[in-house]
């Protein structure tokens, strides 16, 4: 991560793209006040992160609140679907706590990160410079034809419109009831919402549990 430019993730790639020449207007994403808090992270004693701490709160302390708002949280939340000061840093960037407990600065120790990356490269055969955030052809919105495509050349059939009413075990497999009949299946799959938390979660003050929040990343505190 580097506020002062763009955000090059522990392999040297930006938000998942390969490094290379960037327009100055993309570039500028802080503001001035902000760029000079970025600067102090030199200077700041280190942060003691203990067993865990939110990744969104341990960069604040770092490099200030604007990095956070402006890089950390649309990065994360479009990975983990949650809020930045909530996230795990243990859970969800474990090279950067281990490096929060040794060094001093977070640039420095994402410098080093980043060095035992590109060390380790030719050893596994892994480009440093490779992005470590992949995206489809299209966008994600052309998964589900392209399974349902792919479900259909190897003979497979879709139903859809087509509730099912029961769902019973047997020796050899599944029953589902469906309209208009029965399948049979080796194996079954549900998709479906998940129940409803405890009444106790719903009363309490407290957050509920991390099993019950939308993303599985355990969430902090």
């Amino acid at each position: 991560m580097d506020p002062r430019g763009a955000a090059p993730d522990a392999q040297g790639s930006r938000h998942g793209r390969a490094r290379g020449p960037r327009p100055a207007r993309r570039r500028r994403r802080a503001l001035p006040a902000g760029l000079a808090r970025i600067e102090e992270d030199a200077r700041l004693p280190r942060t003691e992160v203990g067993e865990d701490v939110a990744v969104g709160e341990y960069v604040a302390r770092r490099l200030g609140r604007e990095v956070v708002d402006r890089l950390v949280e649309p990065l994360l939340g479009g990975v983990y679907a949650g809020d930045a000061y909530k996230i795990s840093l243990r859970a969800a960037v474990p090279q950067l706590f281990e490096a929060a407990r040794t060094h001093r600065s977070l640039l420095d120790g994402v410098r080093s990160i980043q060095a035992r990356a590109a060390t380790a490269a030719p050893l596994t055969g892994a480009a440093a410079t490779g992005p470590v955030f992949m995206g489809i052809d299209g966008g994600i919105g052309t998964l589900p034809g392209a399974v349902a495509d792919a479900v259909r050349a190897k003979g497979g059939e879709i139903r859809t419109g087509t509730p099912a009413t029961g769902l019973r075990r047997t020796p050899d497999g599944w029953h589902l009831d469906v309209d208009g009949g029965r399948l049979t299946a080796d194996a079954v799959v549900l998709a479906v919402p998940r129940p409803p938390p405890p009444a106790s979660s719903r009363t309490s003050a407290r957050p509920p549990p991390a099993s019950w929040a939308p993303s599985s990343t355990p969430r902090w505190p």
